[in-house]
This record gives structure tokens, C-alpha cells and sequence, in this order.
């Protein structure tokens, strides 16, 4: 479901992206079971921040993220630090059909979008399909605390 225009602006609102770099990125680190995470997956990218700080937390070779909403991925492809091209991808894509194979990614991420779904267990269905065994899923929800899950 794209997001409304209240939605599109606490999403594109620089304080958003000053939590997620500095509080929201950093307590996923700490959750993290390992190290790296050479392939990595993200849900509802918005302007792309989230793919930044994936790169800069967990020192990732490389991102895909996606948002259902075309406007949020040209947005994220124009902001992107040019030293981080052809580390990160964003797709136009919808987290309740990933079009990526089976096993494919080591983390799956998720920053406050689940609550956005219109069926949140299809999604987590489908990153559970998309994450390598031993894969770990990282998300935060604003009406929730923080999780990882290990699917």
C-alpha cells in the first residue's frame, strides 16, 4: 500500500533519518548474531537511508532495497552518496511478493514498515523465504520494541 501524504512526510523528514542513523541502526547492530552480512535485503526503503545505514552498521558488500511507491525509489536514487553506488539497488517491489529466489539474502531489514502491510504474514512469509538458513531478520516497529528474529 503506498503511503499517504502524512506517511511520505514523517518518512522523508530529516529527523527520521538522524533516528534511524543514530538510534535505530545502532541498536539493530547490537542485536546482530554475527558480524557481516554480505547480502542484504530491505523492505520499504523510503528515500533510502535505511540501505545507507545497512551499509555503514554491518558493513554489508551490498543492498537491494524496495519500496512499493516508484516516487520513494526515485527519490532514494537520487540522494544516494555517490562513494555507496553499486553497493546498494533500490526496485520497485512489493514485500508481500518478493522477486528475488529462495535463500537468496543473509539479513532481511525492516524499519518501522511491517505495520504498513496490508497482510504483515504474507511479508514475513516471504522474508522468510528470501533469508538464507541461519538468516536473521532485523526490524523495528514504532508500537512494538525492536526486534531480530532468526528464521
Amino acid at each position: 500500500m503506498k503511503p499517504n501524504i502524512i506517511e511520505r512526510l514523517i518518512t522523508n523528514n530529516p529527523l527520521r533519518a538522524f533516528s534511524q542513523r543514530h538510534i535505530e541502526g545502532p541498536m539493530l547492530r547490537k542485536m546482530a548474531g554475527r558480524n557481516e552480512y554480505p547480502l542484504c535485503f530491505e523492505i520499504g526503503c523510503g528515500r533510502g537511508i535505511g540501505a545507507q545505514v545497512i551499509i555503514e552498521q554491518f558493513g554489508d558488500e551490498g543492498v537491494i532495497a524496495t519500496d512499493i511507491d516508484p516516487e520513494q525509489i526515485e527519490r532514494a536514487n537520487r540522494n544516494l552518496n555517490p562513494n555507496l553506488k553499486g553497493r546498494i539497488e533500490f526496485k520497485v517491489a512489493d514485500a508481500m511478493a518478493i522477486d528475488e529466489p529462495d535463500g537468496k539474502f543473509d539479513a532481511v531489514f525492516s524499519f518501522g514498515v511491517l505495520h504498513h502491510m496490508e497482510d504483515w504474514r504474507k511479508a514475513v512469509t516471504e522474508i522468510s523465504r528470501v533469508l538464507k538458513k541461519g538468516g536473521e531478520f532485523f526490524f523495528e516497529e514504532p508500537f512494538r520494541p525492536s526486534q531480530i528474529v532468526s528464521l
